[in-house]
C-alpha cells in the first residue's frame, strides 16, 4: 500500500527560492512548485471578457451608443490580451526548459508509459504477495492446519495393541 504525503503552501514568488531551498532539506527526493501569479490575472481578464460580451449583447436600443462603442473598445482590448496569451501558450514549455512542444510530448509519454508499467507491475506484484494474494492466504491455511494439529489429542496405539481390549 503506498503511503505519501501532499502538504501545500502558498509562497510569494519573491521568496520562492528560499521555500525551495527549505523543502529540498526536508524532502530529499525533490518538490513540485507551482507559479500561478500571471494566471490568476490572466484567468480575471478572460472572465471579464465574457462579461463584457454578455453586456454587449444586451446593449440594444436607440439611445445606447455611447455605452455600445465603450464596451466594444474594452471587448477588442481584452481580445488582443487573450491573442498575446495564446501567443505565450507555445513559450511555456520552453520556460520548462523543453526546446520544442514536440520535446516536451516525447518526455511526456515515455514518462506516461512507464508510469503506467509501474501501475501493472505493482498491480501484479499486490495479486501475488499484497493482502489478499494467493501466497498469504496458503501460508494462512497452513498456520491453521498445523494449529489443528497441535490442538489434537493423540492416543497413541503400539502394534501390539491391535485388537486387544
Amino acid at each position: 500500500m503506498e503511503s505519501w504525503t501532499e502538504i501545500k503552501i502558498s509562497v510569494d514568488a519573491k521568496d520562492i527560492d528560499r521555500a525551495s531551498d527549505i523543502a529540498n532539506v526536508v524532502v530529499p527526493y525533490g518538490i513540485y512548485i507551482e507559479d500561478y501569479t500571471n494566471l490568476e490575472q490572466e484567468v480575471e481578464d478572460i472572465a471579464h471578457i465574457d462579461l463584457i460580451d454578455e453586456d454587449l449583447k444586451n446593449c440594444t436600443g436607440l439611445f445606447q451608443g455611447k455605452k455600445r462603442k465603450e464596451l466594444q473598445a474594452q471587448s477588442n482590448k481584452y481580445a488582443e490580451t487573450i491573442k498575446i496569451m495564446k501567443q505565450g501558450l507555445s513559450h511555456i514549455v520552453q520556460d520548462y526548459k523543453y526546446p520544442t512542444v514536440d520535446a516536451f510530448l516525447q518526455v511526456y509519454k515515455q514518462g506516461k508509459s512507464e508510469y503506467e508499467s509501474y501501475v501493472k507491475a505493482n498491480k501484479e506484484w499486490n495479486s501475488k504477495y499484497g493482502e489478499n494474494s494467493i501466497h498469504r492466504k496458503l501460508a494462512e491455511k497452513q498456520a491453521e492446519v498445523q494449529k489443528r494439529e497441535q490442538d489434537r489429542d493423540f492416543n497413541y496405539r503400539s502394534p501390539s495393541d491391535r485388537g486387544a481390549r
